[in-house]
């Protein structure tokens, strides 16, 4: 009895901990899940902006780059922002070649991670770099891994830094509230995206709505809804 006492209490005590830490914003040393957070968010839209832009300059034209049906998030950009802000925040000082090199090679993993991920949940992929020289797979190749490189000195010397000092001067107590609003907001516009494309799979096969809720998306979310969204996306199948 006096054992199941102790675990509970141990128990209650590291998920005060836990919880503690993850809204921690006054150690240097550690980042907190909610800095990560506020970054993955707002490098979601910045990403989203930048592939308008640049779709924009190249092709003349304004093209859906989202990667979930609602908002302007490109989810790659925001991963990646993640990626170098847990593997660089430490670096700030560090040599520039150090931290090339550093981005250089995780970059290329997340960016080849994201591609496998996307075409494994959504069945497409939207960028191939199979015509680029010294490519794997068409998911990654030589060119924008030096990006990746490039970026994560842009990073950890500009960026990251500045998006710190953003992220503090939000008093923590509103900063928890638009936390937990934007985390629930995201979290069903990924539920949903994923259950979009996989109707839409579904369909492509043949297979008819199996449920009331299976037939809400074929009426919500057709194919040329789809397509509008996804406009950049190529199938894999």
């Amino acid at each position: 009895m006096e054992k199941k006492r102790l675990d509970k209490k141990k128990i209650k005590e590291t998920n005060q901990k836990l919880k503690k830490n993850f809204f921690e914003i006054d150690d240097d040393n550690h980042l907190s899940g909610y800095e990560v957070f506020y970054i993955f968010m707002i490098c979601n839209v910045i990403g989203y902006c930048v592939e308008m832009v640049f779709c924009y300059l190249k092709h003349g034209y304004w093209e859906s780059r989202q990667s979930l049906i609602y908002g302007p998030f490109g989810l790659a950009y925001g991963l990646g922002g993640v990626l170098l802000s847990y593997l660089l925040f430490k670096d700030t000082k560090k040599a520039w070649w150090k931290v090339f090199i550093k981005s250089y090679i995780w970059g290329t993993v997340a960016e080849y991670i994201c591609s496998l991920g996307e075409e494994l949940v959504f069945g497409h992929v939207s960028w191939d770099y199979s015509k680029m020289p010294l490519n794997i797979n068409g998911r990654v190749c030589a060119l924008y891994s030096v990006f990746w490189g490039l970026m994560g000195l842009v990073w950890v010397k500009l960026i990251y830094p500045l998006f710190m000092k953003l992220i503090h001067k939000i008093p923590l107590k509103i900063g928890k509230v638009l936390f937990w609003i934007m985390f629930i907001l995201i979290l069903i516009d990924i539920i949903l995206s994923c259950e979009a494309v996989s109707r839409r799979n579904a369909r492509d096969k043949g297979v008819p709505p199996q449920n009331r809720f299976e037939q809400f998306m074929d009426k919500h979310y057709t194919d040329e809804f789809l397509d509008k969204v996804y406009a950049n996306a190529v199938a894999t199948s």
